[in-house]
């Protein structure tokens, strides 16, 4: 009923063997270290003959303490969880499912990448096509590299570039709804009726118009009007040739 001292070992020769206790608890400790098997139990270090704490216990986690690999796996064929204690290097054989936040300072996908929610990523390199089911949504610019790049739309309706509150620049040229200008000044509006202009219209070779109606000065170094043409001032500096009945008022 009290302490029992044992100042050798124990060996039990019956074939399958057992240590039961039916109290509440059972403790086996050593000054040192107790082995069970191959494992070595030092505290709440657990380890090997020669590495006491490759595995550490503590209320707060579990820490793995390694100068080689973590695997996880009965054999070396069947692991599918590998970490390289020297660089950090993870390997995943199978999903990695991950309901929270995960932070990817730096990410390489070979594969396909299934993203089913929202994504944070503030650095990606992809070396192969991505693609995009749903809406994608940028918060900053998009930069292309490529000396000959093109925006290809292969769907079969129409493509549409537009901004919601403000314009859209095509090279020096600023499209705002439906006109066009350079900067902030508009020079062609488009209408269903026609097309009006601001300022000067130039033209170097020959302009044929159904019909034109001028509302101030008209300078033109020659001119052939098969129509009728109303203009409230013109100016010719050339000859004006006229083949048909000219009424002047």
């Amino acid at each position: 009923t009290g302490v029992t001292t044992l100042k050798e070992d124990v060996s039990m020769t019956k074939p399958i063997a057992e240590i039961s206790h039916s109290g509440t608890s059972l403790t086996i400790k050593s000054s040192g270290f107790v082995d069970v098997e191959n494992v070595r139990f030092t505290g709440a270090d657990i380890g090997i003959n020669g590495v006491n704490d490759l595995i550490k216990l503590a209320n707060t986690g579990v820490s793995i303490v390694t100068n080689g690999k973590f695997d996880v796996g009965p054999t070396s064929a069947s692991r599918k969880f590998t970490v390289i204690a020297s660089s950090g290097d993870t390997s995943i054989s199978g999903t990695l499912g991950v309901t929270g936040l995960s932070a990817l300072s730096d990410a390489t996908v070979s594969g396909t990448l299934g993203v089913s929610g929202a994504t944070a990523m503030s650095s990606a390199s992809l070396s192969s096509t991505l693609t995009v089911n749903g809406l994608a949504t940028l918060k900053d610019g998009l930069t292309l590299e490529k000396d000959t790049t093109s925006m290809l739309h292969t769907g079969n309706t129409g493509l549409q570039i537009s901004s919601t509150t403000g314009f859209v620049e095509v090279e020096s040229v600023r499209f705002t709804n439906l006109q066009l200008g350079v900067g902030a000044t508009p020079i062609i509006t488009l209408s269903t009726s026609g097309i009006g202009v601001t300022g000067t219209l130039q033209t170097s070779g020959l302009s044929t118009l159904a019909s034109l109606k001028v509302d101030g000065t008209t300078n033109l170094a020659g001119a052939t009007v098969t129509g009728t043409t109303g203009m409230a001032v013109a100016t010719v500096s050339s000859t004006l040739a006229v083949t048909g009945v000219t009424t002047l008022k």
